[in-house]
């Protein structure tokens, strides 16, 4: 698609602004027609990108199997017509910031619709970028989806055994798991007991601690005992020498 071609219709789009005839011959009367030459050409070009702008509508609300090669292309054109439309808005307003107050007024108005209409094309652009991309997305990760899901229903037998493999894997080991935790809620159980276990055997040291205690003591009142009759036993071995020698 050429420009000749988005700019034959244009006649059948409203002017974006009524440019102000040309002043009588003066001392600024050419500053006024090279004024009114750029904003006429401004005009036109807002005119052609936003044509061109709005041919990307259909093919985001009705989309054919051309439109992710069209869309691209007449994208591209549009940038093209925005960067010359920015180009002739700076232009303009670079003219018109030279001319003197009272002929500067009579373009000041026209310069800030076209900057305006500019701005909301170029919004209006954006929009439908951002729109196309998200919907570009959203197709290829539905396409990508269907495709995933037709290779799922067309695997043979031999492809789909290794899951079922994979699916016995895992319920063995999940099985390994449920042993393991038997064990060691067994052991937990076991190591109990043997608590339960210690903890009778100190009652019973510690009850039967007075009944050692007596034991010793006894121990200690027959050693002394038999100390005190070994020490008789020698009196009397030492009175029977004596009574020997007389």
């Amino acid at each position: 698609m050429s420009f000749a071609t988005l700019s034959s219709s244009q006649s059948n789009l409203p002017s974006h602004a009524n440019i102000p005839p040309p002043a009588p011959s003066s001392a600024s009367s050419s500053t006024l027609t090279i004024s009114n030459t750029t904003l006429s050409s401004l005009s036109d070009s807002i005119t052609t990108y936003q044509r061109n702008v709005s041919l990307l509508q259909p093919l985001i609300t009705s989309p054919t199997q051309d439109s992710a090669t069209q869309f691209p292309i007449l994208l591209s054109v549009a940038d093209q017509l925005r960067a010359k439309c920015a180009s002739s808005l700076a232009s303009a307003r670079s003219q018109v910031s030279k001319m003197e107050r009272q002929d500067a007024s009579k373009f000041r108005g026209v310069l800030v619709k076209l900057s305006r209409d500019f701005e909301r094309v170029e919004r209006e652009q954006e929009k439908l970028k951002n729109e196309y991309q998200r919907n570009l997305k959203l197709k290829t990760y539905s396409d990508q989806q269907q495709r995933e899901e037709e290779g799922r229903r067309n695997e043979p037998l031999a492809v789909k055994q290794p899951e079922f493999v994979l699916k016995q894997e895992e319920d063995i080991q999940s099985s390994l798991v449920a042993d393991r935790h038997r064990e060691i809620i067994q052991i937990n159980q076991e190591m109990s007991k043997v608590n339960e276990i210690f903890k009778d055997l100190a009652g019973i040291v510690d009850g039967q601690q007075e009944e050692i205690d007596n034991i010793e003591s006894l121990m200690e009142q027959s050693n002394v005992h038999a100390r005190k009759g070994l020490e008789q036993v020698q009196e009397a071995n030492e009175y029977q020498k004596g009574c020997t020698i007389f």
